[in-house]
């Protein structure tokens, strides 16, 4: 296997590491991720790398008990991740949820949740996708601010 040989400053394998404690907050909560290992080993030699040739920067660690990862990001990085983790996280939620609102809003408007088939109706099709346009524009403008939850089984 051929390798590949870079080079980093000590702000770039920072910043490397950061995207990869990032990354992998993804992929390690996506139940079907395939790659973990390898995900893993990546981290380790990034992690190992800036361990050796950074040690001034101290955000790198090595294990003290057998149980650790070979090589890890200290809680310095972490801490400096989790900001942009809760962005992330509140990012999902309102994705979900805005996709909950457009599904109710269609059902009530037209009989029917969101489907690939609706888009197909020349008439209907035009009239869905500006509706859900602007409730997208409306959500992004405004948040959460012109919702208020409804049980579905107390609306009539």
């Amino acid at each position: 296997m051929n390798r590949i040989v870079l080079s980093f400053t000590k702000e770039e394998i920072r910043e490397l590491a950061k995207q990869l404690y990032l990354g992998s907050y993804i992929t390690v909560a996506t139940p079907d991720y395939e790659n973990e290992d390898l995900s893993m080993q990546i981290m380790n030699k990034v992690c190992k790398a800036g361990y050796y040739e950074t040690p001034e920067a101290g955000i790198f660690g090595r294990p003290i008990t057998d149980s650790e990862p070979p090589y890890y990001i200290n809680n310095e990085l972490e801490e400096e991740c989790k900001p942009l983790l809760e962005k992330f996280k509140i990012m999902i939620a309102g994705r979900e949820i805005l996709e909950e609102i457009e599904n109710h809003q269609l059902i009530k408007r037209f009989g029917k949740p969101f489907s690939a088939h609706l888009l197909l109706d020349p008439i209907v099709g035009e009239e869905v996708s500006t509706f859900l346009m602007r409730l997208e524009e409306d959500f992004r403008n405004n948040g959460f601010a012109n919702y208020r939850y409804v049980n579905p089984s107390e609306e009539k």
